[in-house]
């Protein structure tokens, strides 16, 4: 999502860096979000107002943003402060020089790398465990799956994190200060909308090139994660499903 100021009213945003001067007028914020990546604030500020050497690498600031009845708040920290020159002293306050801020959501610290190890647990159990360790709430689905082993290897968390979502088909975000670990919604009798139909008879080059990755190693190579498709039967309209053991 993006939004740039200044904007129609009654949209207002404000932004607060904790042990720094605060900016007067922002020129433009953008809001990054991506799933397995981090929340990530873009922000311009006038260069006349604050200075790049004053905002340091972990510095918390919150941004709230939004209409009177939807606000929402940004929780971060400053991830690293850059100064956009443009033009000389005395030139019209139109094109002022910048400094420009790139803000990490509350996940930041879990860019830092670690060597945990995980025994006979879930998945889930892991996450919530990091969730714990970095002060993040976290809304976890746990699959059930035990698996003997888990190691960081020298990962980052969030690196850690986002592998064992991708190995069970799960998502993995930072919605705020809390932590999503859940399954997408995959059973076809769900889905809304329609699907792009092919038809290999008249044209066989539009049938679309399909590479199913099966599951995923994990870092010692070894375990494979069990997979379950599910699918329609084009004559009958029934759902079936197929199902493939991480270790056959």
């Amino acid at each position: 999502m993006t939004a740039f100021l200044p904007a129609a009213v009654p949209f207002s945003s404000s932004v607060q860096f904790f042990g720094v001067q605060q900016p007067n007028v922002g020129a433009a914020f953008s809001i990054i979000q991506q799933e397995f990546a981090h929340d990530i604030v873009q922000l311009s500020l006038y260069a006349q107002d604050v200075g790049a050497d004053s905002y340091a690498s972990g510095m918390p600031m919150v941004m709230t943003f939004g209409r009177p009845l939807v606000q929402r708040t940004f929780y971060g920290y400053v991830n690293h402060a850059s100064r956009q020159n443009t033009t000389l002293a005395g030139a019209s306050w139109q094109d002022r020089n910048m400094v420009n801020l790139v803000c990490v959501g509350a996940s930041f610290w879990m860019k830092e790398s670690g060597t945990l190890t995980f025994r006979g647990g879930t998945a889930a159990q892991a996450v919530q465990q990091i969730a714990t360790q970095f002060g993040l709430a976290a809304d976890v689905v746990d699959d059930g799956t035990i698996w003997p082993v888990l190691h960081m290897a020298g990962m980052t968390y969030w690196e850690f994190c986002c592998m064992l979502a991708r190995r069970i088909g799960y998502t993995f975000y930072c919605s705020g200060i809390q932590l999503v670990f859940k399954p997408r919604n995959t059973d076809p009798t769900q889905l809304k909308g329609l699907v792009q139909y092919y038809d290999y008879r008249n044209n066989p080059f539009a049938l679309p090139v399909f590479v199913p990755t099966i599951g995923a190693n994990n870092p010692t190579g070894g375990q494979l994660a069990n997979r379950i498709l599910t699918g329609i039967d084009p004559r009958t309209s029934q759902v079936v499903t197929a199902s493939m053991a991480g270790n056959p």
